[in-house]
Parts: C-alpha cells; structure tokens; sequence
C-alpha cells in the first residue's frame, strides 16, 4: 500500500509539472473574431473544425457575432455566449 501511495503520488507531481512546462498560449476570442480564427487556432489542433457543426458551410470570414445566420433550426444563438464558450475549450 505505501509503495501505491509512493507511486501515485509520484504520477500526480510529475504531470503537474508537465502541465507547468507546456505552458500553452492562451488567445480571448471576441464577437468580432472570424470562425476560419478559432478553427485554425493552433491550441485546438486539428479539433477546431469540430466546434461548429461539420454539415454546415459555414464561410471562415463570418465573425462570431453572425453565426446565428447559418443556423436555421436553432433560434436563440447567443453571441455573447458563443464567444464565452470558445474562451472556454
């Protein structure tokens, strides 16, 4: 039991630390930021192009502010939080 402990504890110290050292570059997104923005930002990896719906042709020009254009099916796209959301992943 207390090498468990030893070793867990071991984990936990190590990947915070790993954590520290690849401190990541942090961007705040705005209702002005264009979508072609967030999905390419570099900390989203590949990923980003999967925040906003894939069966939409949804042009990367469009700030975030307008994206309510482009989703018909939902009614109540709040910018504000839109933006709050992006900041957030």
């Amino acid at each position: 039991m207390k090498v468990f402990l030893i070793f867990l504890t071991t984990i936990i110290f190590s990947s915070c630390q790993n954590v520290e050292s690849e401190s990541l570059e942090m961007k705040n997104f705005s209702q002005d930021t264009k979508v072609a923005e967030v999905k390419n930002y570099k900390n989203f990896d590949d990923f980003g192009r999967l925040i906003f719906p894939v069966d939409l042709k949804i042009s990367g020009d469009m700030p975030l502010k307008n994206l309510s254009e482009n989703f018909i099916w939902y009614s109540c796209v709040n910018p504000k939080k839109t933006v709050e959301i992006v900041n957030s992943i």
